[in-house]
């Protein structure tokens, strides 16, 4: 009888241990998901900082494959994005991983003496889900 209860306590704890092993794993793979978008964010961002007018700023990217606009005038538009963080045709692309919710605010040159133009960068995946989890990036870039 006390084998019976003993084996009963122990399968129990072992089911309790294996349901919160799958949690760990999920969080961790979210947790990998966020610091990848994460580091796509950074880089698409300071790419256009070093270079706010160019089209395609550094090598890493296709002319017209650079997911942010010049910083000339305000935009408010969504993407869709390879791992590198390269501009793809649509959220079904078998490349697509990421979507990139982009606005740009740029103040009217009159207003200011020194031009900052606010990017909001929100970076969602998988980019088909009906509520995606995201990543966002809210800054200031001087203006050209």
């Amino acid at each position: 009888m006390e084998i019976t209860i003993a084996i009963g306590i122990m399968s129990f704890a072992l089911l309790s241990l294996v349901g919160l092993a799958s949690i760990g794993m999920q969080r961790s793979g979210d947790s990998r998901k966020l610091q990848e978008a994460a580091s796509v964010a950074n880089r698409i961002l300071q790419m256009r900082r070093s270079a706010p007018e160019a089209t395609s700023p550094g090598t890493l990217f296709d002319p017209g494959t650079f997911p942010l606009p010049p910083l000339t005038t305000s935009v408010s538009k969504t993407n869709y994005l390879t791992v590198s963080g390269a501009l793809t045709a649509s959220a079904t692309s078998s490349d697509a991983i990421y979507g990139l919710a982009v606005r740009i605010a740029v103040p009217p040159a009159n207003q200011r003496a020194i031009v900052t133009s606010k990017i909001s960068l929100e970076i969602f995946w998988p980019p088909t889900a009906s509520k995606p989890q995201s990543y966002r990036l809210v800054t200031e870039v001087l203006a050209p």
